[in-house]
């Protein structure tokens, strides 16, 4: 599908973005999860750019394309970080939305500027809502610190419920980062506050894989209808932390039919 690729110059480094849809479409600003870049969204990008000006950005610090001339030390910096890139594009106001570690900084984004956020996409927000297990930490770091091919296949394969869903192509470049790269970000996902969450005001959509791996997913959802305000929130079946992928159709559907709402009708 048609689609560029550009780079956009922010105090902190040059950030890389891939660019899809029409010109004139409503933008909608995608951050991926951590250890792999904006390429995981090759499942969902054809069905978004359809209605939407697509902007899927490599994360800084992350393994991607983006430059590092200095990480972000803070959520405050990594809000500021954003803001750079999305200023970059030549953007006033855009929908967001993360995967994992990029719903966590999507959220975090939105927090620190509200006013330049029409609506909020979290799909497996990493923290947020509900504390990491351990288990997170027993299969990804031992991965990114040993770079063993069976450690690597073994956090892969952790991410998901159907281990049929994901591309051959998606594990070699998560295999590839893994073996050749290290992510510099300093940036911890915690669970935000509850008096933080209740300032979101924008609308949010909210949505975890019903065997999500890397927290319960009930508590989470519990969490955030609690906290929340304005959000939408749906458990996604037959998925784990990988939804984007093991059911890439519903998870487009949910997206673009919140999106596309008439916030008013919300």
């Amino acid at each position: 599908m048609p689609f560029h690729s550009t780079f956009v110059k922010t105090s902190f480094g040059d950030t890389h973005v891939l660019i899809a849809g029409q010109t004139d479409a409503p933008p909608l600003v995608l951050l991926h999860g951590m250890t792999i870049s904006s390429t995981m969204w090759y499942p969902n990008i054809e069905e978004l750019s359809r209605q939407f000006r697509v902007y899927a950005v490599d994360t800084i610090g992350d393994l991607g394309k983006t430059s590092v001339l200095k990480c972000p030390r803070s959520k405050a910096e990594s809000a500021k970080w954003l803001d750079e890139v999305i200023q970059g594009l030549g953007l006033e106001k855009t929908s967001i939305g993360g995967h994992s570690m990029g719903g966590f900084l999507t959220t975090n984004y939105t927090l620190h500027y509200p006013e330049k956020v029409n609506k909020l996409v979290l799909l497996a927000p990493a923290a947020t809502f509900a504390k990491i297990k351990p288990g997170f930490f027993t299969y990804v770091f031992p991965a990114i610190l040993f770079s063993k091919d069976f450690l690597i296949k073994r956090a892969y394969n952790w991410f998901f419920h159907n281990l049929h869903a994901g591309d051959e192509k998606l594990f070699h470049q998560f295999s590839a980062g893994y073996r050749h790269c290290r992510p510099v970000s300093s940036i911890v996902p915690t669970v935000f506050r509850d008096e933080e969450l209740a300032r979101l005001d924008v609308p949010v959509l909210l949505l975890i894989g019903e065997h999500e791996v890397i927290y319960d997913a009930r508590v989470a959802l519990e969490n955030a209808k609690k906290t929340c305000k304005t959000i939408q929130a749906h458990m996604i079946p037959d998925s784990s932390h990988c939804l984007t992928v093991e059911n890439s159709k519903l998870v487009n559907k949910l997206m673009v039919d919140f999106l596309m709402q008439d916030p008013l009708a919300m």
